[in-house]
């Protein structure tokens, strides 16, 4: 299991994956939960406590997020369909809100801080399915 059971709300966790900057070949994050259906895409971090370390959220399809209902600040990369990122929003603090984008089609979320400086609009990412 790539998340802890706590993490997102005791559901098992199945759809992991890891990212790495296609570009540079460095790996990003390492353990990801793919969320690509109902509730898990509506509610993504809400109401947890605490971040996990080192983890993150791929939010597909999507092409906007809010962090209503959020209590940590978060990073929040919007990628395309061929995953290169379109736009970054570092230290988004909760309720607010990242308006929907025609050419995004993913999201990653991800606690604050995660990808400083190693991540900028044009990389290319690429994806390692790991459950």
């Amino acid at each position: 299991m790539c998340l802890s059971s706590e993490h997102l709300r005791g559901k098992l966790v199945t759809d992991c994956c890891q990212f790495y900057n296609a570009d540079s070949g460095t790996m990003l994050l390492e353990f990801v939960k793919k969320a690509g259906r109902g509730i898990d895409l509506l509610t993504g971090y809400m109401f947890q406590s605490k971040p996990q370390e080192g983890a993150g959220l791929w939010l597909i399809p999507c092409n906007g997020v809010h962090t209503f209902g959020m209590r940590f600040m978060l990073d929040i990369i919007l990628l395309d369909r061929k995953l290169t990122v379109v736009q970054i929003h570092f230290n988004v603090r909760p309720r607010r809100i990242i308006l929907p984008a025609n050419d995004v089609y993913s999201v990653l979320e991800l606690p604050s801080g995660r990808l400083a400086n190693r991540l900028q609009p044009g990389d290319n990412l690429t994806v390692k399915m790991t459950h």
